[in-house]
Formats: C-alpha cells, structure tokens, sequence
C-alpha cells in the first residue's frame, strides 16, 4: 500500500474509472490514528472499529459524505475501510461538444 503523510494511515488506490473519476481506495488505519474522510464518498469499514463524531463504528458499518461535508474518523483498533469516491455528477465537465 502507498502510505499517507501521517504514517498512521497507508491507501491504495484500486481503481479510477470513467471521466468522472469515480474512484475505489482501501484504507489501513492504525489504531488510535485518525482518517480525514473525502466528501462525496461511501466508506465500508471491513475489520476493526472505531469513531465517526462520537457514533461507534464497527465491522461492516457504512459511513456516507456528502457534498462538501468534511469527517473524520479515529481508529479504536487497526482498521482496513473500502472507500467509494463517487463525484458529485452536477460538477461533472459539460462534454457534450
């Protein structure tokens, strides 16, 4: 996996698709370490636990952002999440031309 600045956290990126790079990632968090959550994506936590503004996540937990919507999410244990990056399609680029 590609680490993240932090060392607490390393990503992946799986895959990109489509011109409106809709983006798959995986996610290992070290326990105690902290994750900056991307608007506009679904996360699937697939083992581990942890916090998202005080709610208790554990395995198989779905966490949503919306547009613009900033979150974070601390680990309680080592923890591996699935991220779905799916861009907001009103800010698409207009390709119609």
């Amino acid at each position: 996996m590609v680490s993240d600045l932090s060392g607490d956290q390393t990503g992946k990126v799986l895959g990109v698709f489509s011109e409106r790079e809709t983006t798959i990632r995986m996610w290992r968090v070290d326990a105690a370490a902290t994750l900056a959550l991307q608007a506009d994506s679904f996360y699937f936590l697939m083992s581990g636990s942890g916090k998202v503004s005080g709610q208790a996540c554990s395995r198989h937990t779905t966490i949503r952002t919306e547009a613009g919507e900033q979150g974070t999410f601390t680990a309680e244990a080592e923890t591996t999440l699935l991220q779905l990056h799916v861009p907001v399609l009103s800010m698409a680029p207009d390709r119609s031309n």
